[in-house]
């Protein structure tokens, strides 16, 4: 059935349909699963450690998608409880350290000797011979606060937390599949644009949209995200509704 409805349908059948609660929330378990052994153990320990998984991962959340070659991203600010995440990984999902990065560590400035940076710190892992790849971004401040300020492009403003998703700008991602440039792109960031276009999105330069009025922006703009009940949806995507009413 869900193969058949749009990233927008939950939000209406959602309240009415227990069913639809149920896969959902399985779908939620399977993207974890690929990881863990044990998704609902690694909400847990999210919840504690203020974390949240963002990248790839989180659009194909929305989109229902699954790509194999898809790793993980979580990003969390450094604490015990972040380091207890990451033993979690280690020492009972038997991830490990790639070789440029230590494998454990006691302090904020030992998170990785090989890659740092006035806004974050990764370390990634791999687990065993699986192709499979998990960062870890230790972010200096809020984790969705560094997501809003650095990400380059309104696609991939999208987060998981334990028991929510967020889409930043679900209108322009899912409705109009466009990628709006938020900031000034490197070579990096070139590439990955290049993969979304192979994927279907319109990129949105930043001298085309700024030159935009506020009140056209808003479209753009707004909440979509799922608890464990309900789906929400911001005022913004009432015009979506009514043209699916009227179809």
């Amino acid at each position: 059935m869900l193969s058949f409805i749009d990233v927008f349908d939950p939000a209406r059948y959602y309240p009415v349909c227990l069913s639809l609660v149920d896969a959902l929330d399985n779908i939620s378990m399977l993207r974890l699963s690929r990881f863990v052994e044990d998704p609902y153990r690694l909400r847990q320990l999210m919840k504690r450690a203020n974390a949240i998984i963002s990248g790839h991962l989180a659009l194909q959340f929305f989109y229902g998608e699954y790509f194999p070659e898809t790793g993980m991203d979580i990003f969390a600010p450094y604490s015990a409880y972040m380091v207890d995440l990451v033993q979690y990984f280690v020492e009972i999902e038997g991830y490990s350290a790639e070789s440029s990065c230590p494998a454990t560590w006691c302090c904020p400035d030992t998170f990785c000797s090989g890659c740092s940076s006035n806004k974050f710190k990764m370390k990634t892992f791999t687990q065993g011979d699986r192709v499979i790849r998990l960062a870890f971004i230790r972010t200096w401040t809020n984790p969705v606060k560094f997501i809003l300020a650095s990400f380059y492009g309104s696609a991939v403003m999208n987060f998981i937390t334990y028991s929510k998703a967020y889409s930043v700008f679900p209108k322009a991602t899912f409705v109009k599949r466009q990628m709006c440039i938020l900031k000034r792109c490197g070579d990096l960031e070139e590439r990955a644009l290049l993969k979304y276009e192979g994927r279907g999105f319109t990129a949105v330069p930043m001298e085309i949209w700024k030159r935009k009025p506020a009140s056209e922006l808003r479209e753009f703009t707004g909440v979509i995200y799922d608890d464990p009940r309900r789906f929400y949806m911001t005022e913004q995507y009432k015009e979506h509704e009514e043209r699916k009413e009227r179809e």
